[in-house]
């Protein structure tokens, strides 16, 4: 094929390329000329809390004195950072109303709304470098509006626990145990003897079954009085 032969026919397929395919009505495309479905999903965090197990990390104190602390049984799914913050403070013996805390984990700082589990490096065992702050009034760790509201629930929280135990120890009384109490036969005793003359000589009872007829149709309309 000589050099112009060449040159027609890239010509003449490269015009082909530059024009727009078109199909009659009746056009049906083969199945295998389909092309699939895009399958692919964007990767998103699932915010469900999974069945991890606890962890436990230090807390290092920075430019501080004081001594690193450590807690465990962590629920890295369920733990929010700045509810976490509140925890540390406390445990390092530093007002969390009147002080703010910064996380540092392998050099990246922790957000506040973020969970534990969303931070590969949060594994038990990790060091979380802590920078403790003066925080301006109203700006700690812990707000004061929430310090009050949780101190109001949790002193209602003890309020309900003292009124279960005390309702848990009271004695139930039931008619076999007055059965066995011999006080309770000695009051009931007495008020029949108070009022047996009454029922039985002016009533005109004189058998013991009418008598305590008569007293227990007198009981029932002083109780309904």
């Amino acid at each position: 094929m000589s050099q112009g032969e060449v040159a027609y026919v890239t010509q003449y397929l490269t015009h082909l390329a530059q024009l727009p395919l078109v199909y009659p009505d009746h056009h049906a495309p083969y199945k295998h000329c389909l092309r699939p479905k895009n399958t692919k999903k964007p990767l998103a965090l699932d915010a469900t809390p999974t069945s991890a197990a606890p962890i436990a990390l230090t807390f290092k104190p920075m430019k501080s004195a004081l001594a690193p602390v450590t807690l465990s049984d962590i629920a890295a799914d369920t733990t929010l950072v700045g509810d976490l913050k509140i925890t540390v403070l406390r445990a390092l013996e530093i007002d969390p109303v009147t002080h703010s805390a910064r996380f540092l984990l392998k050099g990246k700082v922790l957000a506040d709304d973020k969970f534990l589990r969303e931070y590969p490096a949060a594994v038990s065992g990790a060091t979380v470098n802590v920078m403790v702050s003066d925080a301006v009034p109203g700006e700690g760790a812990l707000k004061p509006e929430a310090a009050a509201a949780k101190e109001e629930g949790e002193g209602e929280k003890q309020e309900v626990e003292v009124e279960k135990v005390e309702e848990a120890t009271k004695a139930v009384v039931t008619l076999a145990d007055l059965a066995k109490d011999a006080k309770f036969w000695a009051e009931i005793r007495g008020v029949i003897d108070a009022n047996v003359d009454r029922l039985g000589v002016e009533g005109g009872l004189t058998s013991a079954s009418k008598v305590l007829v008569a007293f227990k149709a007198a009981l029932e309309q002083a109780a309904s009085k």
